[in-house]
């Protein structure tokens, strides 16, 4: 027999390396191309809401359909519209007067912890805040909410293969169990922990860093001066919405004295039901089990089907069912946690005593989530959250919609951090922002001063293939005319949009080079790569469709970039670089090549010399250190001017000077050059 766990196990293994492939190309895209993706997916996910809703409510038991599909709306329409604009991708800050510049770094995989109560959503959500910032997810599923949370994980995959990128960057368990979920928290680099007390506390003890959320008692406070008809209404939309499942829903009502006789009328109104003697007995009976949790068959109930389990009879019309409390603690349960349409009601004398009995509400397994007041005292509000120990407080708006960001400018999210005094390492809403981390650069100040001794040591050259080779015959050339050498040091070629963000406006023109129509610019570049940096770097024009960096083995070595032999414009698949102006700052993906030596001539000049276009020749170079230099390519256009351009190692090599001339004393046919 197959062991259910061992095969667990082997997948959540199985899925975070297939993750990690995956991610490794996704991270080299740029912004432009991420947030296109993301898009697509919120589009597509948007699209099918109503359907994942109804999902998720037939598999589970709980909720509404029309809420959940808001909730799935959320996730995709109105998570996108808060993310589109934000950078996650490559350099975030250039902050030119302290010297430093930020770059975003992906944390790599990710493991998402998906509850019942809010499946689909969940899936939404936390797939588009991943991919956003440039990393893979694997989801773990809870059993009871497999299949909504599988076809959900479907449509996303198939929209990344629609997207052209791997379908690996969003997967999920398809044999959760806790060992297997416990070896995938391990194998991740995050973990997006949204789920019960159990599974978050086992999040943030699997030795993986991790993003969880607390448990939410949500006192909610009537102060005397509400709009009362306004707040029971909020209330009352916001404890119903989706039956109760979100955790930042208000889970008790505290009340002014002098304006009780006022709300309770109001509740009753609007379909709240006081629960009082036998009934209060009866549904107290349910609502837990022996060990005084939540008893799940009630999670994401109407108050008509709790009313129905509890055998009491209510009105028709009932949408809460609402429980008087004296006290806080295990023995009253009104007082804990409720994701369902039940709901506590205290009074108090005025604000004060509302505040301490918020507090201990709080401290009874909700410290550190949320809090909502109504009240049009501006004090009041101003010492209610200056005191509770929570991370959000909601004002004059329904504690749910206002927590999540649907009625408040709170960002969208459901991953709601509790802070360090609710267990979490966060107290925000969670975003893509807390999914990468940030590479500093850091340049010296010039305030102190140094001393040191200095060894100058001489960079030597190193031997590198060329792409060029290949095994066409060579054949001799006794030419006795030459060719003026020029030495190409590192340059750029900058794109019109690169060169409108470095420097604001048009390249300015200094003077004319030796080919026809390009130019030296006044501007001058800084590059920054992974190990080093070169300052004072030529720009030259016009300017080209994709911006371009060339450069010689050594300077590679500075900058700690592994860049390719290649032709002049020949960038597909070469690395990125950083380039820095006085003013901003620009990530290139790809653009940098150490440019292969070739000679430029036009049609008179090739026939002159016996060569066609694209011909490898060898070049004998005259004078003080004389040499050969085989693999020259040979470029033939009639606005080009007769020269040979070498690069710096190479005119270091020859001892070059402006008087340096070559000979062409070999060619060969070149087959599978890209010039």
């Amino acid at each position: 027999m197959v062991d259910k766990d061992l095969l667990s196990i082997q997948e959540a293994r199985a899925l975070v390396s297939s993750a990690r492939t995956a991610q490794s190309k996704f991270s080299q895209l740029g912004q432009e191309r991420v947030d296109t993706i993301v898009k697509a997916i919120a589009d597509a996910v948007a699209k099918q809401a109503a359907e994942l809703a109804r999902l998720a409510v037939e598999e589970t038991g709980f909720g509404k359909v029309e809420d959940k599909t808001t909730k799935n709306i959320l996730a995709s329409e109105k998570l996108y519209a808060a993310i589109k604009d934000m950078k996650t991708i490559g350099i975030l800050n250039n902050d030119v007067s302290k010297k430093i510049i930020e770059v975003a770094v992906p944390i790599g995989v990710i493991a998402g912890i998906v509850p019942s109560t809010n499946p689909t959503s969940t899936i939404i959500y936390k797939s588009l805040i991943s991919l956003k910032s440039g990393n893979a997810i694997v989801f773990t599923p809870h059993p009871s909410a497999s299949k909504c949370i599988g076809q959900t994980v479907s449509l996303i995959r198939e929209t990344l293969q629609a997207c052209g990128e791997s379908p690996d960057m969003v997967s999920v368990m398809s044999i959760p169990t806790i060992e297997g979920s416990g070896e995938l928290m391990r194998k991740v680099d995050l973990i997006l922990a949204t789920g019960g007390p159990g599974m978050v506390k086992a999040a943030y003890s699997s030795g993986t860093p991790a993003l969880g959320v607390g448990a939410g008692n949500v006192p909610v406070y009537i102060e005397r001066t509400a709009d009362i008809e306004d707040a029971v209404a909020k209330i009352l939309a916001s404890k119903t919405f989706d039956n109760g499942t979100i955790c930042a829903s208000e889970q008790a009502i505290i009340t002014d004295n002098i304006i009780d006789a006022q709300v309770r009328a109001t509740l009753k109104a609007q379909g709240g039901y006081f629960l009082q003697g036998e009934c209060l007995e009866k549904v107290k009976k349910i609502m837990e089990r022996p060990n005084g949790a939540m008893n799940p068959a009630i999670v994401g109930k109407d108050a008509l089907y709790i009313a129905d389990l509890a055998g009491i009879t209510v009105p028709a019309g009932t949408r809460l069912l609402i429980g008087e409390e004296s006290g806080v603690g295990p023995s009253y349960p009104f007082s804990k946690e409720k994701l369902t349409s039940l709901i506590g009601y205290y009074t108090v004398e005025d604000w004060n005593e509302a505040c301490e009995l918020s507090i201990k509400l709080l401290h009874n397994g909700g410290v550190g989530h949320s809090l909502a007041i109504h009240s049009k005292d501006e004090a009041i509000i101003c010492a209610f959250g200056l005191k509770k120990p929570v991370s959000r407080m909601l004002v004059n708006t329904p504690s749910t919609h206002g927590a999540v960001g649907l009625s408040t400018n709170l960002f969208p999210s459901f991953t709601l951090g509790c802070g360090a005094v609710g267990g979490s390492s966060t107290s925000d809403n969670v975003t893509p922002k807390h999914l990468f981390d940030i590479r500093r650069i850091a340049y010296d100040t010039g305030e102190l001063s140094y001393q040191a001794s200095y060894q100058t040591t001489q960079v030597q050259p190193s031997t590198v293939t060329s792409p060029l080779t290949n095994n066409a015959p060579e054949m001799a050339i006794n030419s006795t005319d030459t060719i003026p050498v020029e030495l190409s040091a590192k340059h750029v070629h900058l794109s019109e949009q690169d060169a409108l963000v470095l420097f604001g406006g048009p390249l300015t023109k200094v003077r004319e080079l030796s080919q026809p129509g390009q130019f030296l610019c006044k501007e001058r570049i800084r590059l920054i790569g992974p190990k080093g940096v070169i300052d004072n770097v030529a720009v030259l024009g016009p300017n080209r469709a994709s911006s371009q960096v060339e450069i010689s083995k050594a300077d590679a070595r500075i900058l700690g970039i592994k860049a390719p032999l290649r032709q002049s414009g020949d960038i597909a698949g070469t690395p990125g670089i950083i380039l820095s102006s006085q003013n901003n700052v620009v990530g290139i993906e790809e653009g940098v090549i150490i440019a292969a030596r070739h000679i430029h001539m036009n049609s008179k000049d090739a026939a002159r010399f016996g060569l066609v276009d694209k011909d490898v020749v060898s070049v004998h170079l005259e004078g003080e250190r004389a040499l050969v230099l085989e693999e020259v390519s040979v470029r033939v256009n009639d606005n080009f001017a007769l020269a040979m351009h070498i690069d710096i190692d190479e005119g270091n090599s020859a001892c070059w000077n402006k008087e340096t001339k070559g000979r062409i004393i070999a060619k060969r046919k070149a087959t599978n050059c890209s010039i």
